[in-house]
């Protein structure tokens, strides 16, 4: 009988200790499982907390990071692909006459002694700007005239089709009725003021009995216009003519509306240079 029940602990003892593998692969499993979930948690890292908890680190030791900037991730989904929808017609409507190029005015920051300096100055070309705009608001509404402002300049950007037919010189009844209330305005200008009539055309090129290229075309028109001016009783030491061909453009000569852009004549409106301040250089 005691031999029996030893046999039977023998057994049950072997049983035992054959199972006691499972206690070590369950415990290896749950490892393994713990550090799968750890490097999921660090592969979803969000990663503008990241670089939030990285700037604060930065600014902490070092100041406000210059380069730690989150870039904008790429698109993504299938709206991003999808085509552009046709766009529909649209019926052009025709312009008297071409649009004229408005440039972006910027103005350079002065310091304190050239304002002061230049404060004269530029109050009375800002005045001049004002009553300009005043006098050529249809045309500039019809973008056939373009007021270009600088610190100490101002610039008038004429169609040429407003002012001369195709191919000539001469000024048109109507161009006169738009330039001599102009000219009056500029006659009124005080002294040292610099009035120059630069002409430009396309490139395409133009020979005939009178005008045997670009060039001569472009300082003839310039010259019209400084004749009628000085007629107006603009002073004519304050006149000037250029003439600038087919070079200078404003357009690409591509389409028939950017060479009609660039057939164009320009006044341009130069203050006189203020006197130096002797007391510039200790501000």
């Amino acid at each position: 009988m005691s031999e029996v029940i030893r046999r039977r602990r023998r057994t049950a003892q072997e049983k035992a200790n054959h199972e006691r593998w499972m206690i070590s692969y369950a415990d290896m499993l749950t490892l393994l499982l713990a550090f799968f979930i750890l490097l999921w948690s660090a592969a979803t890292v969000n990663k503008s907390k990241l670089m939030e908890a990285a700037a604060g680190m930065l600014q902490a030791f070092e100041g406000t990071p210059p380069m730690l900037v989150a870039m904008p991730s790429a698109p993504r989904g299938i709206e991003h692909s999808a085509p552009a929808a046709v766009p529909h017609p649209v019926p052009s409507v025709p312009a008297p006459a071409p649009a004229v190029k408005q440039e972006k005015q910027e103005k350079p920051i002065l310091s304190r002694a050239e304002q002061r300096r230049l404060q004269p100055m530029l109050e009375a070309m800002t005045k001049l700007r004002q009553n300009l705009q005043q006098l050529l608001a249809p045309q500039i509404t019809q973008q056939q005239i373009a007021l270009i402002e600088q610190p100490l300049s101002l610039r008038i950007r004429l169609n040429a089709q407003i002012l001369f037919a195709s191919g000539q010189a001469t000024l048109t009844p109507a161009a006169q009725n738009l330039l001599d209330p102009l000219a009056d305005t500029l006659a009124r200008l005080p002294a040292g003021y610099l009035v120059t009539v630069q002409g430009y055309t396309d490139d395409r090129p133009i020979h005939t009995t009178t005008m045997t290229s670009n060039w001569d075309l472009s300082t003839a028109r310039a010259v019209s216009v400084v004749h009628l001016f000085e007629a107006r009783s603009v002073p004519g030491e304050s006149l000037s003519a250029e003439g600038f061909s087919k070079y200078r453009p404003v357009n690409d000569n591509d389409t028939e509306a950017d060479r009609a852009a660039n057939r164009r004549v320009e006044i341009l409106i130069t203050a006189p240079k203020p006197k130096e301040d002797p007391d510039a250089e200790s501000e």
